[in-house]
């Protein structure tokens, strides 16, 4: 038995919470300002302290029932071995966890974690120690915040909201938690109200936690069920569970049981927290892990929720029906995007079917084809199904017809994966990344939108943004045969003009033309072998273009070519052409003409700097390209969707300018005003924050995908 074991070990019994004294019990933070006292459980709710054994009294291992009698064959129980103590119902096996419990597992995973001399029997009962060990250390997180949260007073002007109402702490101490602990502001504000529902009015649950009986997600489900009950009614639903309903129980368990207890405490509070959520109700996009996405509604009518939930289940039993192929699960998806799309993939499967026997041995009946079990004409759904064929263009029969996206995307795709000569992912702002197939497909869908809005961004190796042009519709004329070489001195179609104003000794080329010495890259061609369609080195990321104004969609790459390299700013030619890259029936890729400046980050030129306190819709969409969300480092919300303010204040003396000017979500554009709080952009594009605590957190320029 490790020594460490010998001061201060307590054993607890199973599956008994609330088994310490009073005294034992975790302390609370301080009573939060306004609230009740937080309550704690009674001696006469806890063992009390002459009956619990103390660690001198412990049943020795040695006098402990060996494994070998309880559990199969394994090593012989010895005080070195580092698995003693862990066996079903050993001291080990039912300890409260601590800093002993934490130091003795730790010993029996090895250094390695390779669990040497553990049996079986023994992995379980480590298992569950880490386990109990893990919700310990999450009681003693959830106290700090709640602690926070007293610290971080409520005010008149300046309140949080929990559960629809007024919070007793202050707005932004939750993005003090966010950014201390890494997580967005929505997962923040979710551990703030559970520790201080914890630590003001759920002392039962509290413990629960503290010894390990329930772990964190457990606890918030029951924190966020009693919400919207007074203290009183709380105390009734909370004691109706815990502890002994909620021990050995799964989340979905405990949710229904306290559930159950919630509607039993306050059957009008119920009902009234049931309405609110359906005031908010929300419908959610994400990506999830594997690349595809998800779509939630929250906050439905249960009756018309259940009625849809139906409806789709019968469209996709026509589905099936009708012969479409896969499982019931796809095919209620396949059921839920037509409905949400307007589509029909019964008659874009038929048509397909149809096309594809056209041209096969016409010696089959109409009666064989999988119309044949179709949903029946009164709408009911026929018992039997046809066969799925294994085809080789069956998924291409049942994919519904291309719908060209609402002008509401923005697409970021390296250069070389549009152009098919690579496969690196791109980026859909407010989605996340996509691979390259999908890159490919949606900029061929936004290629065909009249509203799609083209940007070009040129990118360091690293990502990062150096300079951007929006781009122009070029005008596009009919190929024609020369019939004649050009005269000497004629510039090829598609390139760059030169300058032919006569210049006097050491007088500078205009912005935009190209020096002498460099081959322009046209839509024709590119100099040294490049390729054709765009300089070395750019990304033609999408510009965050206003939703209201449409998409903004294109391609970004970097060869780490320097902008001198590129023969400077100024008007390029961008031609995305090529047979393989057209959208059949499609309008085809533009050709677009590109006037390229440079992003201020590592100093700033004022170029675009203006006396009036708004920004021009130029120096807007540039900070906006160069920063990509708000500037605050835990948010994710796009730049395009935020403020655009002012570092140091205009009526200070603040720039209107991309050096003091970055986007904020409305959220932080307050939070940088606020008491306590501090914003500096010591570099263009580089937003150090401080925050009431005094620490500090920067954000820095976006990364394109290269």
């Amino acid at each position: 038995m490790p020594e460490f074991l010998d001061a201060g070990f307590l054993p607890r019994g199973r599956a008994t919470a609330g088994s310490l004294p009073a005294q034992t019990s975790p302390p609370g933070p301080a009573t939060p300002t306004g609230s009740s006292p937080v309550q704690t459980v009674s001696p006469s709710q806890a063992t009390p302290p002459s009956q619990i054994t103390p660690p001198s009294q412990a049943t020795p291992p040695s006098q402990a029932t060996p494994p070998s009698q309880a559990t199969p064959p394994g090593p012989a129980p010895s005080r070195d071995r580092p698995g003693a103590g862990f066996a079903a119902g050993d001291v080990l096996d039912v300890a409260l966890p601590g800093p002993a419990l934490a130091g003795a597992t730790d010993t029996a995973a090895g250094p390695d974690r390779a669990y040497a001399g553990v049996s079986d029997d023994e992995l379980i009962g480590v298992l569950t120690a880490w386990q109990r060990t893990e919700s310990w250390a999450a009681a003693g997180r959830l106290s700090a915040v709640a602690e926070l949260t007293r610290r971080r007073p409520a005010t008149s002007k300046d309140h949080a909201t929990r559960g629809g109402a007024p919070a007793p702490w202050g707005k932004f101490c939750v993005d003090e938690v966010a950014a201390a602990l890494s997580v967005s502001r929505w997962a923040a504000e979710k551990a703030t109200a559970v520790a201080y529902d914890l630590a003001a009015r759920l002392p039962l649950t509290r413990q629960a936690l503290h010894e390990g009986v329930i772990d964190a997600y457990k606890a918030q489900v029951i924190a966020e069920a009693t919400r919207c009950l007074d203290d009183a009614a709380a105390a009734l639903a909370e004691a109706a569970v815990v502890p002994h309903v909620v021990t050995g129980k799964t989340p979905g368990q405990i949710r229904a049981a306290i559930a159950r207890a919630v509607l039993k405490a306050d059957p009008n509070a119920a009902r009234q927290r049931r309405e609110q959520a359906q005031k908010e109700a929300r419908v959610e996009l994400w990506r999830e892990d594997a690349g595809t996405a998800a779509i939630v509604s929250f906050g439905l009518p249960s009756d018309k929720a259940l009625a849809a939930d139906q409806r789709i289940t019968s469209r996709a039993m026509d589905l099936k029906a009708a012969g479409v192929p896969g499982t019931m699960d796809a095919l209620r998806a396949r059921a839920y995007l037509d409905a949400l799309l307007g589509q029909d993939t019964i008659s874009h499967y038929k048509t397909a079917n149809a096309s594809s026997s056209s041209g096969s041995d016409d010696t089959g009946s109409a009666q064989d084809g999988p119309a044949q079990d179709g949903p029946a004409q009164d709408g009911r759904t026929r018992d039997r199904a046809a066969p799925s064929q294994s085809s080789g263009n069956e998924q291409a029969a049942v994919t519904a017809a291309p719908i060209r996206p609402a002008a509401r995307i923005n697409l970021t795709i390296p250069l070389a994966t549009l152009l098919g000569l690579g496969d690196r992912p791109g980026e859909a702002i407010g989605f996340g990344p996509i691979d390259a197939a999908l890159a490919r497909d949606l900029a061929a869908q936004a290629a065909g939108h009249p509203a799609t809005k083209w940007c070009v961004t040129v990118t360091n190796p690293d990502g990062h943004p150096l300079a951007h042009g929006c781009a122009k519709p070029g005008r596009r004329k009919p190929e024609r045969p020369r019939t004649r070489p050009p005269a000497p001195g004629s510039r090829p179609r598609g390139s760059q003009p030169s300058d032919t104003r006569p210049r006097t000794p050491g007088s500078r080329r205009p912005r935009g033309s190209q020096p002498s010495d460099t081959k322009p890259p046209t839509r024709d061609g590119a100099p040294d072998g490049q390729q054709s369609g765009a300089p070395p080195g750019t990304s033609t990321p999408p510009g965050s273009g206003d939703p209201a104004r449409g998409p903004s969609a294109g391609v970004s790459s970097s060869s780490g070519i320097s902008i001198a390299a590129l023969g400077g700013y100024g008007t390029w030619r961008l031609r995305l052409a090529g047979p393989s890259l057209r959208e059949p029936g499609g309008t085809g890729w533009p050709e677009l003409a590109v006037d390229l400046e440079p992003i201020p980050v590592d100093d700033c030129d004022h170029r675009h700097q203006t006396s009036a306190h708004d920004p021009s819709d130029k120096l807007r969409h540039l900070v906006e390209i160069r920063d990509g969300n708000c500037s605050w480092p835990p948010c994710r919300r796009d730049a395009c969707r935020c403020d655009y303010e002012h570092t140091v204040p205009w009526d200070q003396g603040g720039l209107t300018c991309a050096c003091n000017g970055g986007p904020r979500c409305r959220h932080h554009h307050h939070a940088k005003q606020a008491r306590g709080w501090k914003l500096e952009q010591n570099q263009p594009g580089y937003h150090t924050w401080t925050t009431q605590a005094g620490r500090t957190y920067t954000a820095g320029p976006v990364t394109y995908p290269v």
